[in-house]
C-alpha cells in the first residue's frame, strides 16, 4: 500500500536565525522547527551554551554533544558556532540574518547591542524582519540589566517560601518549568491590543 504524502508543515518556508541559548529561547525555537521552519541555532565558539555539559548523557559518558538536554531542545534545528565578539563574526551573523525571517534571543540585556545585533542595529538594516527578545526581566525598567535563572523566579515570585519544609528554609519546586512556560508564551493573550 502506497505512503500518504504528509502534509506541509506550517513553517516550512521560514527560516529562524536562533540565537537564544539556555531552554527557555532554544524550548520556543525548538517548536519553530517541528513545525517546519529552518531554525540554524548560531553558538558562541568560545562559550558554548551550558546546556552541553549537563547530564543525562548516553551511557553517561559526557560529551559537549551527548547532553540529552542539549540534543532534546534542538534536535530539529542545524548548527554552528561563531565568535561574535570579531568583525569577521558578526559579519558571519549578519548573512545568516539576511538568509532568515526571524531572528531570535534571549541574552541578557545589553549582549546583542554589544556585537552590535540588538533590535535597533538590525531593524534599520533588515527592516522587514521579525525580532524576538525573550529575557527574564524586560528589556525596559530599574531590574532590566539583571540576568535570570529558574531558581531566581522561583524566589522573586515567592514560590519558594511556601515550597520549602513547613520549619526548615525555602525549597525550589522540581523542573524548570518557567523556562518552558516562557519559550511557549501567547504575548498577544495578554496585550492591551487583543480584541475580546
Amino acid at each position: 500500500m502506497p505512503r500518504k504524502k504528509q502534509a506541509p508543515l506550517p513553517l516550512q518556508n521560514i527560516r529562524v536565525a536562533d540565537f537564544s541559548w539556555i531552554i527557555a529561547g532554544p524550548y520556543g525555537t525548538m517548536w519553530l522547527a517541528v513545525m517546519g521552519a529552518d531554525v540554524v541555532r548560531i553558538e558562541s565558539s568560545t562559550h558554548l551554551d551550558i546546556n552541553r555539559r549537563i547530564p543525562p548523557y548516553p551511557d553517561g559518558v559526557a560529551g559537549f554533544n551527548r547532553s540529552g538536554l542539549w540534543n532534546g531542545l534542538n534536535f530539529s534545528k542545524r548548527s554552528c558556532t561563531i565568535d561574535l565578539r570579531q568583525r569577521q563574526g558578526v559579519e558571519l551573523a549578519k548573512l545568516i540574518i539576511k538568509l532568515s525571517d526571524v531572528v531570535v534571543e534571549n541574552f541578557g540585556y545589553g549582549q546583542m547591542a554589544e556585537f552590535g545585533l540588538d533590535y535597533t542595529d538590525l531593524q534599520r538594516v533588515f527592516p522587514d524582519k521579525v525580532f524576538v527578545s525573550c529575557s527574564g526581566l524586560g528589556r525596559t525598567g530599574p531590574a532590566r540589566a539583571y540576568v535570570g535563572y529558574n531558581e531566581e523566579f522561583f524566589s522573586y515570585a515567592g514560590l519558594a517560601s511556601i515550597t520549602g519544609p513547613t520549619q526548615g528554609p525555602p525549597g525550589m519546586v522540581g523542573g524548570i518549568w518557567a523556562d518552558h512556560l516562557t519559550g511557549t508564551k501567547d504575548s498577544a493573550s495578554t496585550s492591551p491590543w487583543r480584541r475580546p
